[in-house]
């Protein structure tokens, strides 16, 4: 077995036989390369780019390292070619992985023992994993198209649904995207604050008949509990959340016949409530969750997770976009987000665009599909008329429907004929 400072020779020297022109592969710090010949070929090959044992000498010099040029023409000799290079960094990236792992663990036994706050060192721990993970390689093989195609030929011909898909339970949402959700999908539901955008990641939830995880960052389980009762009993829930002393005979009977569906969607709905939410956080619950049984994950909303330093806040919610799209493909379930739209399209008195989407253009490049709920206006009894419409269907194309929201039971419905 090759030790870390065997690989770290062999892809320094897969480098120096190529003349540098190789490194651009090499996604690690230099700081990661601790064998100090290697350490020279790969800081002199990224700044000058082109290199032999000479210019390398010549670097190791200038920036202090101590590398006899005896030392770089042995490196030559430490491969054969340069066929396995990124066999060898590969390694090479685990092995570094798998030592700081270790030495985070003893950092973190340390931190334990000296009594320090059980909550700050998990918080450190949290950044430590994702600074060490992000150079680090899964071994994915890479393949053609053909074991896709052909299962897809066999699924039409046969007329074999994709057993992959994810009905959502919601029949007009159900029509627009041909039946359902698919595994590795980011679907944005946008709209203005008071439209109900929780009312319809609720109303999935508990429609879709699934175990689904929701990450809520606004409101908390006692909050949440309320709002689906009042969608299965088809009854306002607002006195008797407060006073349950005050609610009418007649009421509390509507409510009290659906505590049981109540309780079968409360088991299958695991809400995670805790404030200041991180995306590193969020994945890993999310992994856990998917493991135990969850085939889709809602966050209540993207504008609230946070984002450790980041540039910006347009940055940070271009970091957590592309993070929420990596981690539906990574748990292979689709991920709900919702998403807050700017006042643009209040003030001008029109249909959603993409670019309404609140703080980052990057949520419409990362999502496979982007949902609009827009307020029309106010119906008879308090019922609000609302716009669906997909402004973006990666596989599904635009679509739109007509609705009404009604906000004594927290439900959203079809208009009949649209």
């Amino acid at each position: 077995m090759q030790t870390r400072i065997d690989l770290e020779a062999s892809v320094a020297a897969c480098v120096l036989m190529a003349g540098g022109q190789n490194v651009f592969h090499v996604d690690l710090a230099l700081e990661d390369f601790l064998f100090a010949p290697a350490r020279a070929v790969i800081g002199a090959a990224r700044q000058l780019q082109t290199i032999d044992i000479l210019l390398v000498r010549k670097w190791a010099e200038e920036n202090e390292l101590a590398v006899k040029s005896s030392d770089l023409s042995a490196l030559l000799k430490v491969v054969p070619t340069t066929r396995n290079f990124m066999n060898y960094l590969v390694q090479l990236k685990e092995e570094i992985y798998r030592q700081n792992i270790e030495a985070l663990r003893k950092a973190t036994m340390e931190r334990a023992k000296q009594k320090e706050d059980l909550l700050t060192i998990s918080k450190w721990i949290e950044a430590e994993e994702a600074r060490l993970s992000q150079h680090y390689l899964e071994k994915i093989p890479a393949t053609d198209l053909s074991a896709a195609s052909v299962e897809l030929i066999n699924r039409i011909d046969q007329g074999i649904d994709n057993e992959n898909l994810v009905p959502t339970g919601w029949p007009m949402l159900d029509k627009m995207f041909a039946g359902g959700f698919l595994p590795n999908e980011l679907i944005i539901i946008a709209a203005r604050p008071g439209v109900g955008k929780t009312a319809a990641a609720l109303q999935l939830a508990v429609d879709c008949q699934k175990k689904v995880v929701m990450f809520s960052l606004e409101m908390s389980k006692a909050q949440i509990v309320p709002r689906i009762l009042a969608a299965l009993s088809l009854t306002n829930t607002k006195i008797a959340t407060r006073k349950p002393s005050q609610v009418p005979e007649s009421v509390r009977k509507n409510l009290l016949q659906a505590a049981p569906s109540l309780l079968e969607a409360a088991a299958r709905i695991i809400v995670l409530d805790q404030p200041d939410q991180t995306i590193e956080t969020v994945r890993r619950y999310a992994r856990r969750e998917v493991d135990a049984g969850a085939t889709m994950v809602i966050i209540d909303y993207l504008q609230l997770l946070d984002c450790k330093n980041a540039e910006s806040r347009e940055r940070a919610v271009a970091q957590i976009s592309r993070g929420l799209k990596n981690m539906s493909k990574e748990l292979n379930v689709p991920v709900i987000c919702l998403a807050q739209m700017n006042r643009s399209v209040e003030a001008e008195k029109r249909l959603p665009r993409l670019s309404d989407l609140r703080e980052s253009g990057a949520i419409e490049q990362d999502a496979n599909a982007v949902l609009f709920i827009q307020n029309v206006g106010e119906m008879a009894n308090g019922q609000q008329e609302v716009l669906f419409y997909l402004a973006k269907g990666r596989d599904v194309g635009q679509d739109f429907s007509k609705g009404y929201f009604v906000p004594d039971h927290q439900r959203y419905y079809a208009k009949a004929g649209v």
